[in-house]
């Protein structure tokens, strides 16, 4: 292999993290929003994909687990699944269960990647205890973590 396949290589994966990302599972026809779609390497839009499958249990399978190694991107996986799913208006609300000591970097992260979804944090017991009204405060689609 020389240089000029390794460059040949890196346009030609560049390019497929840059197109918009049409996914079609469970007979829904998706499109992931162009502003995370193009922030998305190929290995995280095959995650997204597979997030989307379960969620719309094609092959007759609903819901799963999300798992990798360290800094591979399941943060952004999770927020651009919200945010194809509202944008594709299939969802509208969603709840994050997290530690407390993840919330704050649930929240940050979804303003960083996806700053049109409201975010609601609920993160000691007298919110908790609000929660519910917390969900239902929200007036445009969003996440609340807790």
């Amino acid at each position: 292999m020389n240089d000029d396949d390794d460059a040949g290589d890196a346009a030609a994966e560049a390019a497929v993290v840059q197109d918009p990302c049409p996914i079609s599972v469970g007979g829904e026809n998706l499109t992931v929003p162009a502003w995370i779609s193009s922030k998305l390497f190929p290995h995280q839009k095959e995650g997204l994909k597979w997030l989307l499958a379960r969620f719309f249990g094609d092959g007759g399978i609903r819901g799963g687990i999300l798992g990798d190694g360290t800094g591979l991107g399941k943060t952004l996986q999770a927020i651009a699944l919200v945010a194809t799913l509202v944008e594709n208006q299939k969802a509208h609300t969603f709840l994050i269960v997290a530690p407390a000591s993840l919330t704050q970097h649930w929240e940050i992260e979804i303003r960083l990647w996806a700053p049109e979804l409201e975010v609601a944090r609920v993160s000691n017991d007298s919110q908790i205890t609000d929660a519910k009204h917390t969900l239902e405060r929200l007036t445009r689609p969003g996440v609340s973590s807790t």
